[in-house]
């Protein structure tokens, strides 16, 4: 009995993961919805912190800065996961 995925390469992951189903498309839709929050979530922590900039913030404003920056990563690297994972595994991209 031959081995099903023997290759190495992009589609043999992309085909295993596909081969599932239901829960490949329970997954992408679980990833837009991450990606939908990111993208809303960056907007709202951009406007936050332009709400707060001042020429001479006080103590409490610079932590609020400080907070929206580190939420603002956290959104991005959800942002950029939910992209490339949509890309390698969904979607047609990455050499598929």
């Amino acid at each position: 009995m031959p081995i099903k995925y023997a290759h190495i390469g992009t589609n043999s992951l992309r085909d295993a993961f596909v081969e599932q189903g239901t829960s490949a498309m329970r997954a992408s839709a679980v990833f837009a919805f991450l990606h939908f929050v990111a993208v809303f979530g960056i907007a709202a922590t951009g406007f936050v912190e332009w709400q707060t900039m001042r020429p001479q913030p006080t103590y409490a404003e610079a932590r609020r800065i400080r907070v929206c920056d580190r939420w603002y990563g956290i959104f991005e690297l959800l942002l950029l996961l939910g992209m490339a994972f949509c890309a390698s595994l969904m979607a047609r991209g990455f050499g598929v």
